[in-house]
């Protein structure tokens, strides 16, 4: 049985601002805008469907007090790095909810971020 998927704010930004910036920063910026947004889409939905696959984010786990948050790798393209879904499942309402969508490249999170 799958999991409904709820995004937080700063996942929906994340999202905006990926796109914005493949947008403005590359030549074919609208398809591959358009392209990553569609296979993200693709990684929520399997996401949803097993979210228990995903190990601990780490070090990002000590951020959250009280919830378990963990993170599925999400690699759109066939070389270079990829982005980091940090998310907390509740089985209990069957529901996967993504807090942060963040590039490899960017250092952990901070206790004073979310």
């Amino acid at each position: 049985m799958s999991h409904i998927l709820l995004l937080s704010s700063k996942a929906r930004q994340h999202i905006r601002e990926q796109c914005l910036w493949y947008r403005e920063n590359l030549e074919d910026g609208v398809s591959l805008a358009n392209r990553w947004t569609r296979t993200l889409d693709s990684a929520l939905h399997q996401l949803c469907q097993h979210p228990e696959r995903h190990p601990p984010a780490s070090p990002e786990d000590q951020v959250l007090p009280g919830r378990q948050l963990r993170r599925m790798l999400f690699r759109p393209w066939n070389s270079g790095r990829g982005w980091k879904v940090l998310f907390c499942a509740d089985e209990g309402a069957r529901t996967v909810t993504v807090l942060y969508i963040r590039h490899e490249s960017r250092p952990p999170l901070e206790d004073d971020e979310p």
